[in-house]
């Protein structure tokens, strides 16, 4: 668990749960939660942050979010990222004084909430539970000259499902001991760990160039020597090379930059989005003219996000789970079409296409598809703007719809999901 610094009194505590296949444990970590952090404050919360699960985690996430809306939030991710990943998605979301992060499979203890909170009262940044073995966190931390302890604290075996820590996991905390060391020392100037390195390979090369040149050797140690030199030099400077462009790419990158393949959220305070600029909206001549879209899509909970995002950015939004339900809702003129290739056959689809042309003068058609029902020639036949694999995280959907009503051109694109 690790906790940022703050008065105590009437703080307010947020919990960033990461978690992978961890179903059977969320309802009792949440309810332990619940009863310990009430203890301490009414103002908490928990954000649930489901790194890529392949069980029912998010099933139980949703209802646990809609039993207790004002209390939880939750991002779920479309494939595995990782821990840290997780924690970082989870930790821009916190609105808490104090932030905990925990495991989901119930080997944390909440009852211990009372005794970091105690720590931090002391006036430490950072404080970390002893059973982790993890020294990372307060590591990097303490790069960026944060104070942190540790406590001991209970830790409990596993109840449900198995550990996610095998032979690859501890193989990668061995480098991460390195990464952490050179991060301590090298984080902001990687050019002078590569620069030495270059500098000691240049020197060898050269002070065995003299050696082999002063003192004879055997001709066959000779011939297994003489390309030594050249070879170390050449390394050295591609070494530099390298260090001049880890510091371009330093100062050309920030750790926000890094996107996550966010799929679903529930309760988050802002999420990001593509705003239509106002001259789309005037583009009618109207300053109360949203264009329309029109999304097909026949899963429920997909479309609902798509849609929710496609309003926050500016859009009118028609949704149906099929081409025969949408049939009806086309009334006015739509702009873009965004369509799921599995709402219906490719006749129902050409034919939807064909009605939405009759009564819009150009609209723009987005096809969404997965590998096995991908069809290149029925998208050319409707003239597709683009075509994108299934599931589509919400912003790209929206960004490309705003794209397709700005450039007005007849192009298909594939990107991969």
């Amino acid at each position: 668990m690790e906790t940022g610094s703050q008065n105590r009194k009437d703080a307010t505590l947020s919990f960033v749960i990461p978690l992978k296949d961890e179903a059977p444990t969320l309802q009792e970590l949440f309810n332990k939660i619940a009863e310990h952090a009430s203890a301490q404050t009414s103002l908490w919360e928990v954000i649930f942050v489901d790194d890529g699960s392949t069980d029912n985690s998010w099933d139980v996430i949703r209802e646990l979010a809609a039993e207790n809306p004002d209390r939880i939030k939750a991002i779920r991710f479309r494939r595995n990222m990782g821990k840290a990943d997780a924690l970082a998605a989870g930790w821009q979301e916190c609105s808490g004084d104090f932030v905990f992060t925990m495991d989901a499979d119930l080997q944390d203890d909440p009852a211990e909430i009372p005794n970091f909170l105690q720590k931090m009262e002391e006036g430490w940044d950072i404080v970390s539970g002893w059973k982790r073995r993890r020294h990372v966190v307060p590591s990097l931390a303490a790069i960026h000259g944060y104070r942190t302890a540790e406590i001991p604290v209970q830790h409990h075996p596993r109840v449900h499902g198995r550990s996610k820590y095998d032979f690859r996991r501890y193989l990668r905390g061995f480098l991460d001991m390195w990464t952490v060391n050179y991060l301590q020392n090298f984080r902001r100037r990687p050019l002078h760990f590569l620069g030495s390195v270059a500098l000691a390979m240049c020197v060898a090369g050269f002070l065995l160039a003299v050696l082999l040149l002063i003192h004879p050797l055997p001709t066959n140690l000779a011939e297994e020597l003489d390309p030594a030199p050249p070879v170390l030099i050449v390394g050295g400077l591609v070494t530099v090379l390298l260090g001049l462009i880890s510091e371009w790419n330093l100062h050309e990158n920030t750790e926000q930059s890094k996107r996550k393949p966010i799929v679903s959220s529930i309760g988050l305070r802002s999420e990001q989005l593509f705003r239509l600029p106002a001259s789309e909206h005037l583009r009618n001549g109207s300053s109360n003219h949203s264009p329309l879209l029109l999304l097909i899509e026949q899963d429920s909970m997909s479309r609902e996000v798509h849609a929710t995002h496609l309003r926050k950015a500016g859009w009118s939004v028609l949704a149906a789970s099929s081409c025969h339900e949408a049939q009806p809702l086309m009334s006015s003129p739509v702009e873009v079409l965004l369509l799921d290739s599995s709402s219906g056959t490719g006749t129902e689809m050409m034919e939807l296409v064909r009605v939405a042309r009759s009564r819009s003068p150009n609209p723009r058609v987005i096809f969404l598809f997965s590998d096995t029902d991908a069809n290149s020639a029925e998208m050319t036949q409707v003239g597709a703007f683009a075509a994108l694999l299934k599931p589509v995280e919400p912003t790209i959907v929206v960004r490309l719809a705003q794209n397709a009503l700005s450039r007005g051109r007849q192009t298909l694109l594939v990107p991969s999901a």
